[in-house]
């Protein structure tokens, strides 16, 4: 992906009741690289920054971990998530771009990764996080992403590309819910503050209550740090 500074548009995706968890504000226009640095919060208490950065979620050091900056060559092609070793999610995946509406253009039984300039593949080194999201159902149809509330520190994810490369990586943090408008709105849920390889992977809670334009309120998110 480029370098530059990506454009985070807080969407209202599809309307489905299992809409993507990209967070909602509808057509709010955020750019991360305009935030102050004394936005992006760097307590030891908050639970994403202490955890990407050796905090007790199971993060080894401070600093990037060894492995390529670069993506694995090709396209994201499956995702895998591992509980207990155990898989708990196994789906395709598929990139993503807003139109002009602010709304994320996305299929139905797939994990999207925001392929917007300026934002990570899963798997590169940057100090913004590849945000991957899916509906976690669609109609009545409900996916396996709603297993995502199970993950806890130390899990495992894998993201398979077109090439045969995969890259690998562990949950920084347990399964949190948030409100849905709520999760963009602190900079340490999309960013940390050295370029690092971490995921966010988010979905909608299906058993939260549903807002009056359909979308459920709340969203079920993780972060996940490349381990290889």
């Amino acid at each position: 992906m480029g370098g530059g500074r990506p454009l985070l548009i807080w969407g209202s995706a599809l309307a489905l009741t299992g809409a993507l968890a990209w967070g909602t504000s509808p057509h709010l226009v955020a750019q991360p690289g305009h935030i102050a640095e004394s936005a992006i919060v760097r307590s030891a208490g908050d639970g994403a920054s202490s955890a990407l950065h050796g905090g007790s979620a199971g993060a080894s050091s401070g600093g990037p971990a060894d492995f390529p900056s670069e993506a694995p060559a090709g396209s994201p092609t499956r995702l895998l998530v591992r509980h207990d070793d155990r898989v708990i999610v196994d789906m395709p995946m598929h990139s993503a771009r807003y139109d002009a509406s602010g709304d994320l253009s996305s299929a139905c039984g797939s994990v999207a990764w925001n392929a917007e300039p300026g934002w990570p593949e899963p798997g590169a080194s940057s100090p913004y996080y590849a945000l991957m999201s899916g509906h976690v159902r669609c109609g009545r149809e409900l996916y396996t992403l709603d297993a995502l509330r199970d993950v806890v520190p130390g899990d495992t994810m894998t993201v398979a590309y077109s090439s045969g490369e995969e890259a690998e990586f562990r949950a920084l943090q347990g399964a949190e819910t948030i409100a849905k408008a709520e999760l963009n709105a602190d900079p340490a849920r999309y960013r940390g503050d050295v370029p690092d390889s971490v995921v966010r992977l988010s979905t909608c809670d299906p058993e939260s209550a549903p807002r009056p334009d359909g979308h459920l309120s709340q969203n079920i998110w993780t972060l996940w740090r490349r381990v290889g």
